[in-house]
């Protein structure tokens, strides 16, 4: 009798060492600013800086690309609750047929065309609750994934 038990005991262990786990995982929010800034600063160049609403902005660069990463619905300029990465280029070569392409064919990351006739990339992040570390480290890869192959579609250089 007691072989036969012993599977359901491993089990039942294995799942709580396993709950125990998860749930010692770091929680980001966009009400830490800082948090966020230390992923960032894992891509390269980063400071924290507050935008002209008094909202909190992270202002840095991958490689050859600037970006800033721009907090929404706050509360006085704190409790945020959701991100906007965004990044600009340069150059009068990109149509509307082009944007259309990229955001009926890219999953991460959609296009428009800025004021100044420039295109421009984006990408929402919700955080609401909040997630952990390393989903929010993903979403920095995918952001540097996005932006890396939208610099390729346009043959953007610095």
């Amino acid at each position: 009798m007691i072989g036969s038990r012993t599977p359901k005991v491993a089990a039942i262990l294995a799942t709580m060492l396993y709950s125990a786990a998860a749930s010692a995982q770091t929680i980001v929010d966009a009400t830490d600013p800082s948090a966020l800034l230390r992923i960032a600063q894992q891509y390269g160049e980063a400071r924290l800086e507050t935008d002209e609403y008094g909202d909190p902005i992270i202002i840095g660069a991958m490689g050859e690309s600037n970006y800033a990463v721009e907090f929404y619905g706050c509360s006085n300029g704190r409790q945020c609750e959701e991100l906007l990465f965004r990044a600009g280029f340069v150059t009068k070569d990109f149509t509307e047929r082009e944007m259309a392409e990229w955001n009926r064919t890219s999953h991460f990351g959609k296009v428009y065309i800025d004021k100044e006739g420039d295109p421009s990339i984006e990408m929402d992040v919700i955080l609401t609750g909040g997630v952990s570390e390393t989903n929010m480290i993903d979403n920095f890869d995918l952001w540097a994934q996005a932006v890396g192959e939208f610099r390729r579609f346009i043959g953007w250089s610095k």
